[in-house]
Parts: C-alpha cells; sequence; structure tokens
C-alpha cells in the first residue's frame, strides 16, 4: 500500500500525464472506505491535494465517484483539510453536490447527519430529502420532514412545499395535495409562486380535473406580481386540454400565451400535436409539426410517435409501418416508443407473425425492445393457442435483451396449465421464473392446482395447495372446489375435511365463505356436514343455487329469531319432503324480517301495501324448491294470452279517461269536492310507478299507457302532450316501437 502511495505522489508532479481528479480517484479506491464513519482508516495520505483544493475540484471529485461511501470520505477530509494553505471551506454547491450522491443511493439517514452536523438544514436541503422520500414512496416520512421544516424556518419554507406537492402530484394523491395547497394560502407566511400552481395545475391535469387546474390558472392569472404563468404553466394548461380533448381551448391557451410573451417550446407543439393525434386528426398534427418548424423549433423522437400513435388510432397500420420507414430513412432513429407502438398495434390486429418480425428488427438495430411489448406478443400467442412458439419466445426473451418479468411468465404458464399434458413444461418455467427473482403468486398457485388436476395428478395438485396455504396465500373458493371435487370423486372424505381444516389456519379467512360455496356444498356440507351436525338453516345465493348449513354464531338481537324448525326428523322423510318443509319455515321467517324492517323505517298503510306487493311479484322459496313457480308462471303466461285480445281493446278507452281524468286534475282549480277525488285517484294509484323514470304517479302530471306492455309513463318522460295524445290510436312506448322495428 505504502508503495503504491510513493508511486501516486510522483505521478502528481507531472499533471498532464494524470489529471487530478483520477489521482483522487485512485487513491479512493486503495482507501476504499465502505461505511459512512470509517474509524480504521487514515485520511492521511489525501493531505497531499490540499494545496489544489477549491470548490470545483471537490464537487467534480464527489461526482466522479461511483462508491458513494468513497465521495464521502473525502468530502469529510476536505472539510478540515490538514495543510489548509488555501483556507478552503465548502460552498454552498458542495453540499448540494455530496447530498444528492447520498440520496441517489439511498442513504437517507447519513445525508441527514450531515446536513445537521453541518448546520445545513435548511428549507432547501430539506425539501432535497422530501423528495428523494417521496420518489421512495415513503411519503409519511417525507411530510414529518415537511413539519420539522416549518419549524426550523418559522413557516417560510417554499421550497419544502414545492417538493411536497411535487411528490403528491406524482403519487396521485391530490386530496392531500389540495390541503397542503390550502394550507399555504391560509397560513399566509410564503406566497405560492409559478412552481407551486404549475405542479397543482400538473396534478390536476393528470387526473382530467380540468376545471381545478383552470381555477388554479385564473388565480395565478390575477397575481401576476408573484405568480405570473410561464411557459411550462402554459405547456401543462395545453397538455391537459389535449387529453380531454378539448383543442380549441388548448389552441386558446396558446393564443393568449403568445400574447402575453411566452414562446412556445417544442413540448408545447408536442403536446397539441398528441392531442389532435389522439382524435384521429393527423393531418393536422402533421401541418403542426410545420408550424413548430416555421418558430425555429425543431421536432424530435416524440413529436413523430404521435403521429405513429394518431395513425394506428385511426386503424393506418399499414401508413403506420411506412411512417416509421420514413422515420429511418430521413435519420429520425426510432427508439423503444415508437417501435413499441407498432408492435402493440399489430398483436391488437393478431398478426404475432410481423410483430416478432419488429421484435427481432429492434435487436437488430440495437434497440432493447420494452418487457411490454414482449408480454403483448406473449398475450396473443397464448390467446392463439400457439404455446410452442410462445414457450419458444419466452426462452429467448434475455438473448434479445429484454429479461421476462413475473407477467411474461404468468402468461404463458397459466394458459399451460389449461392444456392437458403440459405441467413438465409449466415446472421448468416456473423454476426459471423463482431463480429470476420472481415469486408465485395466488393466482398463479390456483392455475397451477387446476393444471395438475386436468391431469389426475392429485399428489402435486395437494402439494401445491399446502404450499400455498403455508405461504399464508388465501386458497381461494375455484381452487378449493376443485380439490375438494377431486378428493370427493376418489372417496378420500377424510383428506378432503384435512384441506378445509388447513385453510382455517390462514388469516383472514371467511370459513363461512368455504361452507357455502355452491359447488363445494355438493360435495362436503351436504354429503359430511348434514350427516354430522345439528341446528342447520337453509342459504340461498343468487346463483339461484340453495344450501343447507350451519347457522351464523351470531343473528343481530333485535331481529326476529329465525326458528331451527328445519331439524325435524329427517331420516324419517323423503329429501323432497323435508326441504319443501324447511321452505315453509324459510319464507315465514323473511316475511316476519321484512315487516320488521317496515315497521322500523315507518312504513305507513301504503308502503306496507306496495311492500307486500312487491314480495308478491316474486316466486317463494317453497315454490322455487318444489318446482311451482315454473308452471305458474306458464299458466300465468297462458291466461295472459288468451284475455289479451279482451284487454287491448278496452285499454284505449281506459287509457283515454285515465288520461283524461289526470290532464283536467292539473289545470282545475282545487275546491273541497275535487280535492276528496284526488285524495281517492291518489290511493288508487299511489303504487304505479312510471316505465322510464321509476317515479310514483302524481296527480298534479300527465300520465299515459301503452297499448302493447301496458306500463304507464310520464307524458314528459315519452315527449308526449294530453293534445297529441287525443290524436293517438294506439299508443306505443319507445321500448315497444324499438322491438317492433327489429322484428
Amino acid at each position: 500500500m505504502a508503495a503504491s502511495f510513493r508511486s501516486l505522489t510522483n505521478t502528481l508532479h507531472t499533471p498532464d500525464r494524470v489529471p487530478l481528479v483520477t489521482s483522487i480517484a485512485i487513491l479512493l479506491r486503495n482507501l476504499n472506505p465502505q461505511k459512512s464513519t470509517p474509524n480504521n482508516i487514515d485520511s492521511a495520505p489525501l493531505n497531499q491535494f490540499s494545496p489544489h483544493l477549491d470548490s470545483k475540484l471537490v464537487i467534480q471529485v464527489v461526482k466522479e465517484q461511483t462508491n458513494p461511501f468513497h465521495a464521502l470520505f473525502f468530502f469529510n477530509w476536505a472539510s478540515n483539510p490538514s495543510p489548509n494553505p488555501n483556507n478552503y471551506y465548502h460552498t454552498h454547491l458542495c453540499y448540494v453536490a455530496i447530498t444528492r450522491v447520498l440520496l441517489s443511493h439511498s442513504l437517507f439517514c447519513t445525508a441527514a447527519s450531515l446536513l445537521q452536523k453541518s448546520h445545513k438544514l435548511s428549507d432547501f436541503f430539506i425539501g432535497m430529502l422530501i423528495k428523494a422520500y417521496g420518489d421512495r414512496g415513503d411519503i409519511r416520512t417525507a411530510i414529518s420532514w415537511l413539519d420539522q421544516t416549518k419549524k426550523i424556518e418559522n413557516g417560510n419554507c417554499l421550497f419544502s412545499y414545492n417538493s411536497i406537492l411535487g411528490v403528491l402530484v406524482g403519487k396521485n394523491r391530490m386530496k392531500l395535495a389540495q390541503a397542503i395547497f390550502d394550507q399555504i394560502v391560509e397560513d399566509n407566511v410564503v406566497q405560492p409562486d409559478v412552481s407551486t400552481c404549475t405542479t397543482m395545475i400538473k396534478g390536476y391535469c393528470k387526473l382530467g380535473m380540468i376545471e381545478n387546474a383552470r381555477k388554479v390558472f385564473d388565480e395565478m392569472m390575477m397575481n401576476t406580481k408573484h405568480c405570473s404563468p410561464d411557459t411550462v404553466t402554459y405547456t401543462t394548461m395545453i397538455d391537459g386540454y389535449c387529453k380531454i380533448g378539448e383543442l380549441e381551448e388548448a389552441k386558446k391557451c396558446l393564443t393568449e400565451m403568445g400574447n402575453r410573451g411566452c414562446k412556445p417550446n417544442v413540448f408545447t407543439y408536442n403536446a397539441l400535436i398528441n392531442g389532435l393525434c389522439l382524435i384521429g386528426r393527423v393531418e393536422d398534427a402533421k401541418l403542426m409539426i410545420t408550424k413548430m418548424r416555421l418558430d425555429g423549433l425543431k421536432d424530435n423522437i416524440a413529436t413523430h410517435t404521435s403521429i405513429l400513435k394518431g395513425l394506428c388510432l385511426a386503424g393506418k397500420s399499414e401508413q403506420a409501418v411506412k411512417y416509421l420507414r420514413d422515420m429511418i430513412k430521413s435519420n429520425i432513429k426510432p427508439d423503444v416508443k415508437s417501435y413499441g407502438v407498432i408492435v402493440n398495434e399489430y398483436c391488437k390486429l393478431g398478426k404475432s407473425d410481423v410483430a416478432i418480425t419488429l421484435l427481432k428488427e429492434m435487436q437488430a438495430r440495437g434497440v432493447r425492445a420494452s418487457v411490454s411489448s414482449f408480454n403483448a406478443v406473449l398475450r396473443i400467442l397464448a390467446g392463439n393457442g400457439e404455446l410452442d412458439r410462445a414457450v419458444l419466445l419466452l426462452k429467448q426473451m434475455p438473448h434479445m435483451g429484454c429479461s421476462p418479468n413475473f407477467l411474461s411468465y404468468n402468461t404463458v404458464i397459466c394458459r399451460l396449465c389449461m392444456a392437458k399434458g403440459r405441467m413438465q413444461e409449466v415446472e421448468e418455467l416456473v423454476n426459471n421464473m423463482t431463480r429470476s427473482g420472481a415469486s408465485i403468486d395466488a393466482n398463479m398457485y390456483s392455475c397451477l392446482i387446476k393444471g395438475y388436476r386436468k391431469d389426475s395428478n392429485e399428489e402435486m395438485a395437494m402439494r401445491i395447495a399446502s404450499e400455498m396455504i403455508n405461504k399464508k396465500y388465501v386458497l381461494n373458493l375455484e381452487s378449493f372446489s376443485v380439490i375438494v371435487k377431486m378428493l370427493y370423486a376418489k372417496k378420500k372424505m377424510i383428506e378432503a375435511e384435512n384441506i378445509f381444516q388447513l385453510c382455517g389456519r390462514c388469516a383472514g379467512v371467511d370459513m363461512e365463505s368455504y361452507r357455502r360455496h355452491p359447488t363445494v356444498s355438493v360435495t362436503i356440507n351436504a354429503k359430511l356436514l348434514i350427516a354430522e351436525k345439528e341446528n342447520l338453516c337453509l342459504y340461498g345465493f343468487p346463483s339461484e343455487q340453495w344450501e343447507v348449513n350451519l347457522p351464523a354464531e351470531e343473528v343481530p338481537p333485535e331481529l326476529p329469531e329465525p326458528a331451527l324448525g328445519i331439524n325435524f326428523a329427517r331420516d324419517g322423510m323423503q329429501e323432497k319432503d323435508w326441504l319443501s318443509l324447511v321452505a315453509v319455515h324459510s319464507d315465514a321467517w323473511l316475511l316476519s324480517v321484512a315487516f320488521y324492517f317496515g315497521a322500523r323505517f315507518g312504513f305507513d298503510k301504503a308502503d306496507r301495501k306496495r311492500l307486500f306487493n312487491m314480495i308478491n311479484e316474486l316466486p317463494t322459496i317453497f315454490e322455487v324448491v318444489t318446482g311451482t313457480a315454473k308452471k305458474q308462471t306458464k299458466e300465468k303466461s297462458s291466461v295472459s294470452n288468451h284475455s289479451s285480445n279482451k284487454s287491448k281493446s278496452n285499454s284505449k278507452v281506459q287509457r283515454g279517461v285515465e288520461s283524461q281524468t289526470k290532464y283536467t286534475k292539473a289545470v282545475q282549480s282545487k275546491d273541497e269536492d275535487e280535492e276528496a277525488l284526488e285524495e281517492e285517484d291518489e290511493e288508487e294509484h299511489g303504487e304505479t310507478l312510471c316505465g322510464a323514470c321509476g317515479e310514483n304517479y302524481a296527480t298534479d302530471e300527465f300520465w299515459i299507457c301503452c297499448d302493447i306492455c301496458e306500463k304507464w309513463f310520464h307524458g314528459k318522460c315519452v315527449k308526449i302532450t294530453p293534445a297529441r295524445a287525443e290524436h293517438i290510436k294506439q299508443y306505443k312506448c319507445p321500448s315497444c316501437s324499438n322491438k317492433r322495428a327489429r322484428s
């Protein structure tokens, strides 16, 4: 080590041969500090550089170091060099340089400690800490630093405010950003500047809240003394308008921008070009490129990528490919985004061959395709059943400069699991995936279980299920059903019960969900539980399936208590008779619950009548279980068809009388006799609902009845006036008219 130091010292006398920064870097690599405060390393060899110290040298050395501890070691030595012939001290920019290096390597505590010891914890540096924590996703710590800087600076901390707003906007936390922005205005300690307002405008535009963005922008216009909109502000507003398709408003902003002396830049024009392409106006976008060039601005790759997107959105795939070729001829090198647009377009069209050709072309041109482009091709191949090609492309990805991610493996593996006899390939891909650092998630575990079940590999299916449960994943109902059905088919009821008990060990699992699953109830609940348990209840599901199972452990005490009368002697009854008895008791309990809630909600006579009518519109549980509901529906349909001619002949007259009565009531003066008549009519028709808006009948409105479906409608809902109704021989509502038109 000493010999190398002497050799290095000799080279310092020939600065032309070995630059000073390089010499220091070599020495730091030899010293090789690996923590922030290395106690066993002597900094004396650095003393030879004392005569050369100045802020520019320190900043350059700090920036050049790939190891942050090397940079920190040199920075700490330069803080108090010995000797110090030039009376060197660190400037503000030196602290900025070392702080950026430490934060870029996630050494947050080290950076904060350095600034605190140097008495440099100020609004500016805390703003840097806030941004670093926010970029890492630690918003809570970022906000705690904001609170600290408010105490240190007595609230005068605009840089920290702007940093936290930038973090929140980047994470789409606009409610919290708005609260902090409102606090800035309310405290009135600091005045929001153009960066503050532009950040808020950007956040609102990202979420499509253009009205909120415009409000902040207008407030900036009114407060031009402290916060005048600049080119970035205008560009942000223009981009926001373009993304929601309001091109005219965007153009107004562009005009206003010029009137206020703000010159548009390439980002401004790119926002407009992208907005035009999003609504299919590609030719107008090309004209905008010409205007941009006339303004002395040079278009970039983002400009032409927008044109490619526009052509693809307009369904002009061939033109998009030609445009890409023209870009190459014009020495505009397409990047990964440009190629990605065309690859994704061919994937949407199902042209996987062309998409793969483009991926290979990217490799030949030295452009690394994004994993999203590969995943798009894999989805098409897997979806089309071209599993061999999908597996081959997945294995070729690393050789084409792109490592597969979890989504790449998941797309292929889950499709292979659906095909019989391919689980050996699945195991190979799963091993490759786990070696790359990705982990199997709950969905992939479920696919593996179904795949092994398809191959009748009971042992592996059980092993995967156990592994899944041991990793604290919740076995979903579908996978649970697959396992249980497989075990039940082989008469392994004890194993089925064991897997049920294993699921119970998972935290947060709702065991009743497993018990009540319709498929599982057939295999376990109906065959296993009913034979062993007492006090069972009937459960109905939206899928129109039924299950007999244990009652809930806790029933709200205020509800009518369900009778456990379904536990009659099942052994001495036919199954159909027993289920019918269960259904009758369930109907009685449901009625009592319905009218209990009716009383709780203050239903009067009319409300109770309407509730009862609504209940009677539905079949009872008894009718569903015994199969009489369908029979009654057929009989009702037959009677309805038999009497349809008669009812239609009378409907017109009745409609005319009812309509004229209701119309007359709306315009006549209300004396005592008419009020009595209205009350009687309201009681009769109070349950009538409009077929269009669903609102109740009201006595002061004109209604009309459809002669086809016999539903009543507000005149205003179907655009029929009393005068027009008098000239209609047979009224058909819009729905019935459409049905006739289709017929």
